[in-house]
């Protein structure tokens, strides 16, 4: 009997100092990092990390997301946009485009300029590394960091503009699209991201 209560007593011990660190598992880190709701669903344009940026497509699983990497030096780029705007627009029930620009932050007047002038419909963001890279950049690490960004959803990204990711309603990634496309071409590749089996 004394053996089953001392082990009853290590057992409770062991509960003891178990139980609060297991309550500080995954849910604690989650509330650590809360992913700000206006990068959910934006009203203008905001920098965004990799990690950021994986919150937000999670957030909109349950729809074909496509993700559209621009810039505003990128003249294909910006003669694409209206396209994705007007597919947006058209099925806007079953689809989500966000656009990626990979442009410096330090220069959002004019990525708002360019992005509200050619697309004024879809989400855009502002590829950018963690915050504590964050900061006075060189142009060369600018261009470095933004395809790390890019590099984290296509690893073999072949750094050509613009670049557009599709990924089903499930969050998978179906389709790597390398230049521009037109709208009919993009409907076309968001009624093969429906047919993806689960």
């Amino acid at each position: 009997m004394k053996a089953t209560v001392g082990s009853l007593t290590n057992l409770v011990v062991i509960l003891a100092i178990v139980g609060p660190l297991a309550a500080v598992g995954p849910a604690a880190e989650a509330e650590a990092e809360p992913v700000d709701r206006k990068l959910l669903e934006p009203d203008d344009i905001y920098p965004v990390t990799s990690d950021q940026f994986r919150a937000v497509l999670d957030h909109h699983r349950g729809k074909v997301v496509m993700v559209n990497i621009w810039a505003t030096w990128c003249k294909p780029c910006l003669d694409e946009l209206p396209a994705l705007d007007g597919l947006q627009e058209t099925f806007a029930d079953r689809l989500k485009v966000l656009a990626v620009s990979a442009d410096d932050p330090k220069a959002m007047k004019k990525i708002r300029r360019y992005f509200t002038k050619n697309a004024p419909g879809l989400i855009s963001y502002v590829a950018v590394g963690p915050p504590l890279e964050q900061g006075r950049k060189k142009k060369r690490e600018r261009w470095e960091e933004g395809r790390e960004f890019i590099r984290a959803f296509y690893e073999n990204w072949p750094s050509k503009f613009p670049t557009t990711l599709i990924y089903d309603a499930e969050g998978r990634l179906v389709e790597t699209v390398i230049g521009t496309r037109t709208y009919l071409q993009f409907a076309r590749l968001f009624e093969g991201a429906l047919e993806t089996e689960p």
